[in-house]
């Protein structure tokens, strides 16, 4: 089994501004963190740029990662990720 590590940058600032998107992002942790193959799932504030939000995770495996990508919760945050983000997460990891 090969562990796979994403990271995801997103900026805050869509069309409803204020702190709800760092709520949302933040909201996705404990549920993300159980499920199956998570090793960790981490949000952070960038120290160059305090408007910069990251998620560093580690995974089991490409198949965990891609579950989780897959996921109910995934897909329901990239239903609003629009109104909540400036512009599109800056996103590196496995293709």
């Amino acid at each position: 089994m090969s562990e796979s590590s994403i990271a995801a940058g997103y900026r805050p600032g869509g069309t409803t501004a204020g702190p709800i998107e760092g709520a949302a992002l933040i909201a996705a942790c404990p549920p993300t963190r159980a499920e199956k193959g998570c090793i960790n799932y981490d949000l952070y504030v960038s120290a160059d740029d305090p408007e910069l939000l990251v998620f560093h995770e580690n995974w089991e495996s490409k198949a965990d990662l891609d579950a989780h990508l897959t996921s109910a919760l995934i897909e329901a945050f990239r239903a609003v990720a629009p109104d909540l983000l400036a512009e599109s997460p800056d996103i590196s990891g496995p293709k």
